[in-house]
Parts: C-alpha cells; structure tokens; sequence
C-alpha cells in the first residue's frame, strides 16, 4: 500500500480559478496501464473517477468540471483539477477556493469513500498557507511581551512547517527577524521599556517561504495594546 496522501495546488485565469487535487484510492493497484492515457484500464477508471469527484463538487458554488490528470503509484494517486468560476473579485483569492476544496474533500475522506471509491483519510493543501488567527498580547511587562495565535483553519492540510515572527520599533521601517516556531505563542524579551513596538506573523509551508504572508501588526506597551492592521 501507499502513502497515505491527498494534494491541492491552485491556479487562478482571468475569471477561473484551478485547484489541482490529489487523493489516493485504497483498493486498487497501480501498474502500467495507468501510465498509458490510452489503455482500457486509465480510461475506464479515468471514468470512474471524474463521475464519483464532480458529484461530490457539484454543488460547490462556481463549481464548472473536473479534470483527471493521472495516475501515479501510491495504492492508486489519482491527480485530478478542480475548475471554479467566481463572479467577484474578492471571491478569486485563491486560499478561498482552496479551502472550499479541502472542506469538501475533507467530508467524504473522514468517512473513506468519494462515492464507490475507497480513499485514505488525509488531504494536503500544496498552496501558501493562510495567516494565523487571533493573534494577541498578554502579560506585558516592562521588556518584555507575550504574542499568542491559533492555527489557521486546515493548518494540518497545509502541512504548516513554523510560524515566524518578526517587531520593529513602531515608526521605524525595518523588520527584525526574531524568532521561527512550530508553536502558538512566544515571549518577546529585551523590549526598551515604555517603547511602542509593531508586531507580525507569517505562516510558512514549503510553498509559501518565497512569498510570505503578513498579517497583522501591534502596538505594544507597557500598560497599552494597540490593534493596528498592515
């Protein structure tokens, strides 16, 4: 038997967004006929599986088709496109497509079946992951300060590697690099005392280390936290 894996990689075209998507199929055995597009056994199950996926997505807003890539070992890991057309703008984000994508996938792999396909349970999401969420100050002394957060949501499918934080003194422009973290909450010591600092998070996976996400920034203080967003 293979890994147990899942993916999800996203495109986004003019009014289109693509998520391109992986599960694997537990009770079947990959061989060459799967390499070959042409051979009886990929087209039928090419079939198979594209029925059983755009019934799951159909009623998934903006829902347009689905695409089966291929076949590769694994059990059987099926490669396959999720095509989504949004309306607005605000709609194209693609972490928004995607994770309608992993919520939906994530619904029939807990029960191991897409239809008549039996799959393993896990689905990984191949995009730069969200920020994370409810980020706070706490127990804010003289020098030094608490930063809490939370995982963002699917942060497993994201396969989420560290969090990193950085501050700068507030008005000043550059950002120091002060800590990576695998956990949701780090003491920043050596503080000037009574000094505004700024405060920001980024998630990191192996897709998101190039473009990293920034999301909000603080003001801390002694006796003051100040929410200012970036």
């Amino acid at each position: 038997m293979g890994k147990e894996e899942g993916s999800v990689n996203v495109t986004v075209r003019e009014d289109l967004v693509e998520v391109d998507a992986a599960i694997t199929i537990e009770d079947e055995i990959f061989d060459e006929d799967l390499e070959n597009k042409t051979s009886t056994r990929y087209l039928s199950m090419e079939k198979q599986v594209q029925q059983e996926l755009t019934a799951l997505f159909k009623d998934m807003e903006g829902f347009e088709k689905v695409i089966i890539l291929g076949f590769v070992n694994g059990s059987v890991k099926v490669r396959f496109r999720v095509v989504v057309k949004v309306d607005k703008p605000e709609n194209k984000e693609p972490v928004l497509i995607a994770n309608k994508v992993g919520k939906t996938l994530r619904v029939s792999v807990e029960n191991g079946q897409i239809g008549s396909l039996k799959v393993k349970k896990t689905v990984e999401l191949r995009e730069r992951p969200p920020p994370p969420v409810n980020v706070q100050s706490a127990d804010i002394k003289q020098t030094e300060a608490v930063i809490k957060w939370s995982h963002p949501e699917l942060y497993k499918m994201y396969a989420i590697s560290s969090y990193s934080l950085q501050f700068r003194k507030f008005g000043t422009d550059k950002w120091k690099q002060y800590i990576t973290t695998r956990g949701e909450n780090h003491r920043l010591t050596n503080l000037d005392p009574d000094t505004a600092y700024s405060v920001r998070l980024k998630s990191e996976n192996q897709f998101g280390k190039e473009n990293p996400v920034v999301v909000e920034s603080y003001e801390l203080r002694k006796r003051e936290v100040e929410r200012n967003w970036h």
